[in-house]
């Protein structure tokens, strides 16, 4: 496996490794309605623009000779208590279903704290509260609840508490 940058060319891939991944990681704490009305052109077409006008965050895909297995994205924090220029954000790591616990996702989350820890204090993201899958995963690799909560609209406002890993 390898870890490298997303390129434009990873857009349809990476658009179906999201959707599979939120599919599945989502059922039963998402609503079935938003998980059905989920748009794979939209998919596509925001990966499309996203990686075609990048911009602070940052883009990697962990890929074998089967295809793209898992990608994260991360950047400078987008919370304003957090003082951006010292607090990184992982926004999101989502690794094919049919992956789940081969390493992948733990590949990319390494990347991502080798690529903050240069120069910021620490990592942030946010988890939905009952996808216990993701949270026993952001613990086992050092992150702790760091209390803040939040939902929004664009994921079903189900509710978000934030996690910090201290670089």
């Amino acid at each position: 496996m390898n870890i490298r940058e997303a390129r434009f060319s990873d857009a349809e891939a990476i658009a179906q490794v999201q959707f599979q991944a939120w599919k599945s990681a989502y059922s039963g704490i998402m609503p079935d309605e938003f998980l059905d009305s989920m748009d794979m052109a939209i998919y596509r077409s925001n990966w499309q623009r996203a990686l075609k006008h990048a911009g602070p965050g940052r883009y990697l895909v962990a890929v074998n000779d089967d295809g793209l297995l898992g990608f994260s994205v991360f950047g400078p924090a987008r919370d304003t208590d957090l003082g951006g220029e010292h607090s990184a954000e992982l926004v999101g790591i989502n690794v094919k279903p049919t992956v789940w616990l081969s390493g992948v996702g733990t590949a990319l989350l390494r990347e991502v704290v080798k690529e903050t820890s240069a120069s910021y204090r620490a990592l942030y993201l946010w988890v939905a509260k009952q996808n216990v899958r993701a949270i026993q995963f952001y613990e086992s690799h050092g992150f702790s609840l760091e209390g803040k909560e939040k939902t929004e609209a664009s994921h079903a406002n189900v509710e978000e508490v934030r996690y910090v890993l201290p670089l």
